[in-house]
């Protein structure tokens, strides 16, 4: 085999890796299948919208919380009742959560992933009925992020 052409496409895989933001073994491997509900969530596959779950931060029988390069997600239960109960109570603390993201956007500090972990702790206390904790926890990370 030419090593020439092999470490031409090596290098355009690199390099289209990093424009998309896509691992190079990703791009090469088996396309893997998106995960559909809780029990699927695992560092290594794919969301629903196709994104790496890079880090799981809290898997519980009705819901998870994971982490893709796009910051915390949240898989909801696959009943539409839960679900819809759920929802209501992410969106309670939504608006802070897209206010940190636009702030950590912005900065490249070395704590970035310490406020995604604790974004992600405030998602999963407003989903186990605790959105007091998880607004504190938010304004908290929201005061933590200096403002650019």
């Amino acid at each position: 085999m030419n090593t020439q052409a092999t470490r031409g496409r090596n290098w355009f895989r690199r390099l289209l890796a990093k424009l998309t933001g896509c691992c190079p073994t990703e791009l090469t491997g088996p396309p893997r299948p998106a995960c559909r509900t809780v029990n699927d969530i695992r560092e290594g596959t794919l969301d629903r919208r196709g994104l790496l779950i890079e880090r799981v931060y809290a898997k519980e029988p009705l819901f998870a919380v994971y982490g893709t390069r796009e910051g915390p997600q949240v898989q909801f239960a696959e009943d539409a009742k839960v679900s819809a109960v759920q929802r209501e109570a992410y969106a309670a603390i939504d608006p802070l959560i897209v206010e940190i993201a636009t702030l950590l956007s912005q900065w490249r500090g070395y704590t970035i992933r310490g406020a995604e972990r604790r974004t992600a702790g405030a998602i999963r206390a407003a989903l186990c009925g605790y959105p007091k904790t998880a607004m504190t926890t938010l304004e908290e990370v929201k005061a933590l992020v200096p403002l650019c």
